[in-house]
């Protein structure tokens, strides 16, 4: 990536390494005309600025969030639409777990991740900023989802999973050693996050998904190094891979029509061994959609 060296007195630092040197990437997000990308000179993290003040990220994620960035604002509805990946999440995980691990679920929504692995454990709680996602995740379907950390008193957990949170927060390393407190001995942190090498961005190049891809709510860009560097930072260790989320027939109709919704599209025409093979190729190559890490502390 390109653009301008600058240095400020604003403080314009990385939020990984700490550097004041960065190079603008983007003018303008998406959700945030106001807001620039940019990339740090010295260890290549992709972030925004300015950052919003933590005030205003729990203010904005307790009600603005969802319908502003997902287009959805009935919990049911979202509980529906999350089951296909909350159940690909649980598969990938299953090694992990037996009828006594303790897992929390940062960002937990209205619970879909939550119903669909609880089966396979003894104890299952989530963190949700939305109060009505929050409270329909309790309230229809039983589960134990709390509006914040702190509510956890000092319960200890055997797996923490991270699904799209993590390029949420303000400082990634300190939200990481946060999390890590509440690990028990020999716990791990599952990450999923966005891939900045998403070949849609970094290969293709369409610039209707940069529209999309670069918005106010994702503060951090992770490539796999970037993300490896800042669980070290945090104190941790893990094996990072890709996952091709979306298939062959959603990349085509990003390339023929500059718009999303293809999945699935042109199934008369594309055999699923072809969006397989497609896929393979994507995380072979590094440019997988997605980011996946099973991290160790201490």
């Amino acid at each position: 990536m390109t653009g301008t060296s600058v240095r400020m007195d604003q403080n314009v630092s990385c939020g990984l390494c700490g550097a004041p040197e960065s190079l603008e990437v983007r003018r303008g997000v998406h959700h945030g005309p106001d807001m620039n990308v940019r990339q740090c000179k010295t260890c290549g993290m992709i972030f925004l600025w300015p950052r919003p003040k933590p005030e205003e990220l729990t203010a904005y994620y307790a009600s603005q969030y969802r319908a502003q960035y997902l287009g959805v604002i009935d919990p049911e509805k979202k509980y529906c639409e999350s089951l296909p990946a909350a159940r690909d999440r649980t598969k990938r995980l299953l090694s992990y777990l037996d009828q006594t691990t303790r897992l929390l679920d940062v960002g937990a929504s209205s619970g879909a991740f939550l119903s669909s692995i609880r089966g396979f454990l003894g104890e299952a709680v989530g963190v949700e900023l939305d109060e009505a996602h929050r409270e329909w995740g309790w309230r229809v379907k039983g589960l134990t989802i709390l509006p914040s950390l702190e509510k956890l008193g000092n319960r200890r957990f055997d797996l923490i999973t991270l699904f799209h949170t993590l390029e949420h927060v303000p400082n990634p390393v300190e939200f990481l050693r946060r999390l890590a407190e509440f690990l028990d001995i020999g716990g791990r942190i599952a990450i999923e996050v966005p891939n900045v090498a998403d070949a849609l961005l970094a290969v293709y190049g369409i610039p209707a998904f940069a529209e999309l891809y670069y918005q106010r709510a994702h503060l951090y860009y992770f490539s796999s190094d970037t993300l490896r560097r800042t669980i070290e930072a945090a104190g941790g260790k893990g094996m990072i891979e890709g996952i091709q989320r979306y298939a062959l027939s959603n990349h085509i109709r990003w390339m023929l029509a500059g718009e999303p919704g293809g999945q699935g599209y042109y199934r008369g025409v594309l055999t699923e061994e072809a969006s397989e093979a497609y896929a393979a190729a994507l995380v072979k190559s590094g440019h997988a959609d997605t980011l996946w890490a099973i991290a160790t502390f201490g």
